[in-house]
């Protein structure tokens, strides 16, 4: 699983990016966390609001800040069915 933290470096920024880490923890992963920074990254990633959580190349929350318990069921893997 590819995750990432998109928008410029800010206290919202860091929140998430902590919250995501957090939230892995909890369900057991060590996935790493990419911090996405470059403006010209986060223009390609269409996002008008920041910070934005990218899951798998999916944007999956733009614009807030979520919670741990929020975001673990976010991160969860999906059944394959």
């Amino acid at each position: 699983m590819t995750v990432q933290v998109v928008g410029p470096r800010s206290w919202h920024s860091q929140v998430l990016y902590n919250n995501v880490r957090s939230a892995l923890a909890r369900l057991g992963r060590h996935e790493r966390v990419e911090r996405v920074e470059d403006p010209a990254e986060i223009a390609a990633y269409g996002v008008i609001g920041a910070p934005a959580l990218v899951v798998d190349g999916q944007v999956r929350v733009v614009g807030r800040v979520p919670a741990a318990g929020e975001l673990a069921r976010v991160l969860e893997p999906r059944d394959a069915a």
